[in-house]
């Protein structure tokens, strides 16, 4: 598939995982003499051998992230998203037959399932609220296919409001891989790798149905997998899983119009290729912008023009693991934190917040099959 190196399944691991983690209980919460330890949820896929949807803990003095308990009946738990308050937890279950589930959270315990929606698509990869908080937004990888579902006072998913199957670009099938509101949220903006376009779609508030507003098609075999938009809301960066590149692009939130510009590479020149970027994400100050690269196990960290238009590549960083699916910077951005699918661990490397370079790895953990990392 188009998610993984020609030949190779979705999941399919390139060397053999690390052990799996163990079901600990979650350390240091309610114990006011431990270090801080703070709520973290890890992801991973429960077919190779992965806990599903795990509760950890992550020491913001160190970066040291703990696996603790494990959540039944999560298998797949491959992207997870918060409500606005926090108070709900939406994972996709990246199934054959796709399936999301809200789970109320329980600040340091477990959190409880309140409910699961079918996703009427293959491999939900991807999710987001709409910013009214009335809409889960899915992205479904292997049928192309974006998903809008009502979220009810609770915090529990409705059926299905509306499903829309992407089409057209270069011509390869639609695997739809991210799907998010734009800053002003007014637009609902679809990433698909396998037709190398972004959609722009308008959402009705009152009924949840999805129009096309906007197809931008970009050079064929680019693989778009993910975009963050900058906080001016006038450009964002989209990452580019089978080219390995970074694309700025300007967007008009007026018009609902995203504008390709500047392509970087994210590796440095000799690095091992094939190369497959996968998450992408600004700095809170929007100064530095990171891409974990897959092949060559780094993070890519490049510097952002004060207007947001152009980045400029300083370095690439052992992620200090195998195959980086996802990373995320602690609430406090000194720590960069990990989640390598391929060796079954989470790494943590510190951030220096004035040059925004990450240091060597500071420690691992087992995780097997991790997917992502949510703090």
């Amino acid at each position: 598939m188009a998610d993984e190196p020609t030949g190779i399944g979705r999941r399919t691991f390139l060397g053999v995982a690390a052990g799996v983690a163990g079901a600990l209980a979650l350390p240091g919460i309610a114990d006011a003499q431990s270090r801080e330890a703070h709520v973290t949820f890890l992801g991973s896929y429960t077919d190779n051998g992965g806990d599903g949807l795990q509760l950890a803990s992550t020491d913001f003095s160190t970066g040291a992230v703990t696996p603790g308990t494990t959540v039944s009946n999560m298998p797949d738990a491959s992207w997870l998203t918060y409500s606005a308050d926090r108070g709900i937890l939406y994972t996709t279950n990246e199934l054959s037959a796709g399936e999301v589930t809200a789970l109320k959270v329980n600040g340091s315990r477990p959190p409880t399932i309140l409910n699961k929606q079918a996703t009427k698509g293959g491999s939900p990869a991807h999710a987001s609220v709409h910013p009214s908080g009335r809409f889960l937004m899915v992205a479904n990888y292997d049928s192309g296919s974006v998903a809008i579902l009502p979220i009810t006072s609770d915090g529990s998913l409705g059926a299905l409001t509306d499903l829309v199957t992407q089409s057209g670009g270069t011509g390869g099938a639609p695997h739809a891989h991210q799907i998010l509101a734009d800053p002003s949220g007014n637009w609902v903006v679809s990433v698909d790798l396998g037709t190398d376009s972004v959609y722009v779609y308008t959402l009705d508030p009152t009924s949840g149905k999805l129009s096309l507003h906007d197809q931008v098609v970009l050079a064929k075999g680019d693989g778009p997998r993910h975009l963050v938009f900058h906080p001016n809301g006038t450009h964002g960066f989209l990452a580019t899983e089978d080219s390995s590149q970074v694309i700025a692009f300007g967007w008009d939130s007026g018009a609902g119009k995203l504008t390709p510009g500047q392509i970087v590479s994210t590796v440095e020149p000799g690095a091992v290729s094939p190369n497959y970027p996968a998450e992408i994400l600004l700095s809170k100050d929007a100064r530095f912008l990171y891409v974990t690269n897959r092949g060559d196990n780094s993070i890519a960290t490049f510097s952002v023009s004060a207007d947001g238009s152009t980045v400029t590549l300083l370095n690439t960083t052992s992620c200090g693991g195998d195959w980086p699916r996802h990373f995320a910077l602690d609430p406090t951005e000194h720590w960069f934190v990990v989640a390598n699918q391929n060796s079954g661990t989470i790494t943590w490397l510190p951030r220096d917040a004035s040059t925004g370079l990450p240091g060597e790895v500071a420690g691992s953990v087992p995780a097997t099959a991790v997917a992502m990392v949510l703090f």
